[in-house]
């Protein structure tokens, strides 16, 4: 029975968190990044000064990988990207290339503890 509820708040936190995440979409322009939130109806300006730069991000998993883009901002916040949360998603690095933000390179996903804990990145600080 125990089990039978961890699985089951388990798949409802990830439904929630996919949810939550796939309901903003991003404008890329040279001079900012528009945050449109679906959820809560609002629109977020982020100008390029606030942009430290962005990475490509991938989490091995069972013979795969799973790809993100992670654009780092000043405030020691990001926005993260995963590929199967866009259509569009072998757009968006180009595009932010041909914007002129910064590419910091490709790292690697790991867990703050081995099985759980927050995602810790290379170029977080």
């Amino acid at each position: 029975m125990l089990g039978v509820l961890f699985l089951l708040g388990y798949f409802v936190y990830v439904f929630s968190d996919s949810f939550i995440v796939s309901t903003k979409s991003y404008v890329i322009s040279g001079d900012e990044i528009e945050v449109q939130d679906y959820l809560n109806r609002s629109i977020a300006m982020v100008p390029m000064q606030e942009v430290k730069g962005f990475s490509t991000t991938y989490i091995p998993r069972k013979g795969d990988k799973v790809i993100s883009i992670l654009i780092y901002l000043d405030d020691n916040q990001k926005i993260e990207m995963f590929y199967t949360h866009y259509f569009n998603f072998d757009g968006i690095k180009p595009a932010l290339v041909e914007s002129e933000y910064l590419f910091l390179g490709v790292e690697r996903m790991r867990r703050k503890w081995i099985f759980f804990g927050k995602r810790v990145y290379r170029f977080e600080p």
